[in-house]
């Protein structure tokens, strides 16, 4: 339900639910976007249908 991929700036791994398109995990080190991808795909998430409105608050700049 999700593929891994590196942003833009290859500073950043991107964790992206294949059914949606929706980021649901941005991280630094490429272990820990393996992991959350593993963790999701073995039924930690929402089954690969992630709420928009949770993806919306997931990557809100901080110091808004």
């Amino acid at each position: 339900h999700y593929d891994l991929y590196t942003s833009d700036d290859m500073f950043s791994w991107i964790v992206i639910e294949n059914e949606t398109g929706h980021a649901v995990g941005n991280h630094i080190f490429e272990d820990d976007a393996i992991e959350q991808m593993k963790f999701l795909t073995n039924g930690g998430g929402f089954d690969g249908f992630t709420p928009e409105f949770f993806v919306n608050n997931l990557f809100k700049n901080k110091t808004q």
